[in-house]
């Protein structure tokens, strides 16, 4: 280590003082420390230790068998450690692992069963690899603790939990990345994890869940090509019995929410996928609070427990023909009772977003917002819309909101918003949807409820009027407060707080009026 011998202070009472100088220096290797005097009256002689207690240190310029060597082993500053499996395995429960700015690719599994060191801290630069291993494992329940600064270059999972039992994670790092080859991996597995992480970025990552899991996971920006975001879990089991519902929440680190990306190129996929059980809905509960550029596929395949999206959606197909996929569906299950459902809740918007590739002329659009087809309650508030014409530019048949039951247990579902559909794709195309904002299909007598709030549907066309409901197999029962319908030219009219009717496909021209406005 190198001094200078001078050392510019300022004196006491003022001057500008003229400084001191070194008169000497020692290194003790037994203790790892250097003692420093100087010539200046009053002082004492400064000591340095080159070890600090229970923290061991990893650098790209260490050396683990000189850090094993060390007289203050493991905690020697002057001789770290070069891996960071080298640095656990030395350490003890009470120690802190900091790594220091570098590139490590972890070559093998670090099995924590929280004999040995539990928290770790990353400075600002840190690079940490995976291979085709998981990287951390926890073998016993405990609590663990990676903070700092880190970057992830995922192979396979960085955090996994066999223990059988809760491990309880905290986790704070800067950014991750999938690196297989774009085949797709998950960032964690979160069975039987109760989670608090943050970071600034993620791309192409996700998560797994098979078990009971609770926590927050904070992000600013996901982005996505092929992978599924969530997965999971099934809460069932004895640690669902034992600890209860599982609830797991997701949105922005910096900000209450965070942005997910969906590449343009894309394959068609899924982003979070509910599972099916024969479980009540309120055993499973997921949050998001993204807004959401999803494009190609469902952001949503929702089979059970309660999923809730406070956001705004703005969805867009691929450049794939025929590829119709709403972005939230509902689908029906093998239900055997009716706790066998799912309770849906969107806050915010659903905006067609307008896409054009590169090679190609013309314009795509997503189709059917919400596609609501299985038992449960549903609750949609916001504005949405749906333009009138097809994947390849030509008119076709998207209501904002599709509702069947195909599962013979209730359907309900509560709006409250604007509902728009129908208008042309742009100035250059003019095309027209063939229904209205909603479109009703009654399968099982009895078994549908629609109740609006203060509602708006908007059933806009070129040349022709578009009733605001398409209907088939009614009558379907309607519940409305303070709502307004406007085809074009606009029309508004009144109609009784309650009311059903029976339409169908075929009929268009439903005027409804709404007590309380003027014509």
């Amino acid at each position: 280590m190198l001094f200078t011998t001078e050392f510019c202070e300022e004196q006491p009472g003022g001057g500008g003082g003229s400084g001191s100088n070194v008169t000497g220096f020692n290194y003790n290797p037994a203790t790892e420390t250097a003692t420093i005097t100087t010539d200046q009256p009053g002082s004492f002689p400064a000591v340095f230790p080159l070890s600090i207690q229970n923290a061991i240190h990893v650098s790209k310029n260490g050396n683990d068998a000189n850090a094993l060597a060390s007289t203050t082993a493991p905690y020697s500053f002057k001789n770290m450690f070069l891996t960071i499996e080298a640095a656990y395995a030395a350490s003890t429960p009470n120690d802190t692992i900091v790594v220091w700015p570098g590139k490590y690719t972890l070559t093998s599994t670090m099995n924590i069963d929280f004999t040995k060191a539990h928290k770790f801290y990353c400075m600002p630069g840190v690079q940490i690899g995976t291979n085709s291993f998981q990287a951390f494992v926890f073998t016993q329940p405990g609590r663990f603790y990676f903070n700092g600064n880190a970057n992830f270059s995922v192979v396979n999972l960085v955090f996994q939990n066999t223990s059988g039992d809760l491990v309880y994670l905290y986790g704070e790092f800067d950014y991750a990345l999938e690196d297989n080859a774009g085949t797709g991996v998950s960032f964690a597995d979160l069975t039987n994890i109760v989670f608090d992480m943050r970071c600034n970025r993620i791309t192409n990552l996700g998560f797994e869940n098979q078990g009971w899991a609770s926590g927050f996971f904070g992000v600013d920006e996901w982005r996505t090509s092929n992978v599924t975001l969530l997965s999971g879990p099934d809460p069932t089991g004895p640690i669902y019995d034992i600890y209860g519902p599982a609830r797991l929440v997701f949105g922005g680190r910096t900000q209450k929410k965070g942005l997910i990306i969906r590449d343009e190129n894309a394959s068609p996929g899924t982003g979070v996928k509910m599972p099916a059980g024969d479980y009540p809905y309120n055993a499973l509960y997921i949050e998001f609070n993204f807004d959401v550029f999803w494009i190609n596929g469902n952001f949503v395949n929702h089979n059970s427990g309660t999923f809730k999206l406070n956001g705004d959606v703005f969805p867009t197909k691929s450049n794939t023909l025929g590829n119709e996929l709403p972005w939230y569906g509902a689908p029906p299950t093998s239900a055997t009772s009716f706790k066998n459902t799912r309770f849906f809740v969107h806050n915010g918007n659903s905006i067609n977003r307008k896409y054009k590739p590169s090679n190609e002329t013309q314009w795509y659009l997503n189709n059917t917002a919400y596609y609501i087809y299985g038992a449960g309650e549903y609750h949609i508030n916001g504005q949405a819309q749906v333009l009138g014409a097809s994947d390849n530019g030509v008119p076709g048949d998207f209501p904002v909101i599709k509702i069947q039951n195909e599962d013979n247990f209730s359907v309900n579902v509560t709006l409250d918003g604007v509902f728009k559909t129908g208008a042309p794709l742009d100035a250059t195309i003019e095309t027209e949807a063939d229904v209205g904002p909603i479109e009703l299909l009654q399968i099982f007598g009895g078994k549908m409820k629609i109740k609006h709030k203060d509602v708006i549907l908007i059933s806009k066309s070129v040349s022709k009027y578009v009733a605001p409901y398409t209907v088939t197999g009614g009558p379907v029962p309607l519940e409305v407060y303070h709502s307004l319908v406007i085809d074009q030219p606009l029309k508004v009219s009144k109609t009784p707080i309650s009311f059903s009717f029976d339409r169908t496909s075929t009929d268009i021209g439903v005027d409804i009026e709404i007590e309380g406005y003027g014509q």
